[in-house]
């Protein structure tokens, strides 16, 4: 990979998959990516939003599709307020980055190794199957809620509001409703 162009310009066809998939996102700054420690997103409604991601991503194209996309999902309904962000929003981001190596690549091997990576973080591994659970077409679904709440926070949506959705099995809005903190407050941004 080679400039910020290119991976400003990667990230915007990723983009526009997210959207696709699950609905524009909410009208806030977005500055593009940089690259950091680890994958994050940047900033608040004031000064915009950045994606941060590894320097692993900067050199491999898989790396890159697979940091990016999951930073994107965040990106569709961003907060500055990281504790906030549920087992919803980051299943959601987690299914996301898989469906992406998925469309980009056949060679099995390439996809057992981010699920496998996947499967060694067991939070994410967690919300990831809880998304799962979400039938038929959990992408559809969310995208239907986010069309009915438009300027609502993945993160800020009720038991009441999920449970007007069928497809959502009630046993687990609890657990997609809780906060996933991801145990650091260390920010990499630059």
């Amino acid at each position: 990979m080679e400039s910020a162009a290119t991976h400003n310009e990667l990230a915007n066809e990723l983009l526009k998959l997210a959207e696709e998939r699950y609905g524009k996102r909410m009208k806030k700054k977005y500055h593009g990516v940089v690259f950091a420690s680890r994958p994050q997103l940047c900033g608040d409604d004031v000064i915009g939003y950045t994606i941060s991601l590894s320097y692993n991503a900067y050199e491999n194209i898989n790396n890159f599709r697979f940091e990016c996309s999951h930073e994107l999902i965040h990106l569709l309904t961003p907060t500055s307020n990281w504790e906030s962000i549920t087992f919803l929003e980051e299943g959601i981001a987690v299914d996301f980055s898989i469906e992406v190596i998925k469309f980009y690549n056949t060679d099995s091997a390439i996809i057992d190794r981010y699920l496998c990576a996947v499967k060694n973080e067991p939070k994410y591994y967690r919300a990831y199957n809880l998304i799962k659970e979400i039938k038929p077409n959990r992408s559809e679904i969310i995208k239907k809620i986010r069309t009915e709440y438009p300027e609502t926070l993945l993160s800020d949506l009720t038991k009441r509001q999920l449970k007007k959705y069928t497809e959502i099995p009630k046993n687990i809005i609890p657990e997609l409703l809780n906060k996933f903190d991801t145990d650091s407050d260390e920010s990499c941004c630059p």
